[in-house]
């Protein structure tokens, strides 16, 4: 896998700086939100995800139908914010089958694909296109624009993926269980843990972007070290996750408190 984060840190550097800071403050804002907060202001997360997922949806809908971009967006948005909010605990229940399915399936590929693997997949994948499709081409030519090579990165991720499509199922299927589970009996721990591993990763790959924007080689930098990262990841969930059952918990300790002592007084 390290040769696919040179890949992507080569291509990222070509980007022009501008096009890398505003993703990358906005991803390390929203992130800090969601990292430290998101348990405790479920309802404006799980609004504010309904509301992207809407946009996104209404847009499609706009391409697909002709309808008017702006209007199909907005109503988009519009209802599944509404209905997110209504639904929380079923959102709550679906966001962490998905996000423990992505884990398990995702860290089974990164264990399990070696770099040299990874190459044969690549390269048999390529070789396949290339009979099939465009037998002309120079298999030697690298030249490309960023769009174009961050396109032939996720052509190859599924090439590898698809290699290996039986097992990342079943491990996928395995943390989907496990998420569905532990969310239906423990909604807030799943609620804050969930908040705390999109925030993570958002806090990170805003930070990456940042990096990338001042033409720093991170993951060149990384290379010798590659346990770095997933302890910092797993230290900032672990330390989220904490912060955010602490806030959640706090005003409802509090307010039980003061019914206490208003009981005693009146007593």
């Amino acid at each position: 896998m390290s040769e696919l984060l040179i890949r992507i840190e080569e291509t990222c550097l070509q980007v022009e700086s501008v096009r890398l800071l505003l993703p990358g403050l906005i991803a390390t804002v929203l992130g800090l939100f969601l990292w430290l907060g998101g348990a405790k202001y479920s309802a404006i997360v799980i609004g504010l995800l309904g509301g992207a997922c809407g946009a996104l949806g209404g847009f499609m809908v706009s391409q697909w139908f002709s309808l008017s971009l702006p209007l199909a967006t907005i109503l988009g948005a519009v209802i599944l914010a509404l209905a997110a909010v209504l639904l929380q605990q079923m959102v709550i229940i679906l966001l962490a089958t998905v996000i423990f399915a992505a884990i398990c399936g995702f860290t089974y590929l990164s264990y399990s694909v070696d770099d040299q693997s990874w190459n044969d997949s690549i390269s048999a994948a390529r070789a396949q296109a290339l009979d099939q499709v465009q037998p002309y081409l120079d298999t030697e030519k690298t030249a490309g624009t960023a769009r174009e090579k961050i396109s032939e990165i996720f052509d190859d991720i599924k090439a590898v993926a698809g290699d290996h499509s039986g097992s990342m199922v079943i491990w996928a299927l395995i943390g989907a269980g496990i998420g569905l589970i532990c969310a239906y009996f423990l909604k807030r721990i799943m609620m804050a843990l969930c908040c705390s591993i999109v925030g993570t990763t958002a806090i990170i790959s805003g930070m990456i972007l940042l990096l990338f924007a001042k033409e720093t080689e991170v993951f060149t930098a990384l290379q010798s070290r590659p346990q770095v990262l997933p302890t910092v990841f797993i230290a900032m969930v672990a330390f989220g996750w904490l912060v955010q059952l602490f806030l959640s918990s706090a005003p409802k300790t509090a307010k039980a408190d003061d019914d206490e002592n208003e009981n005693d007084d009146s007593d």
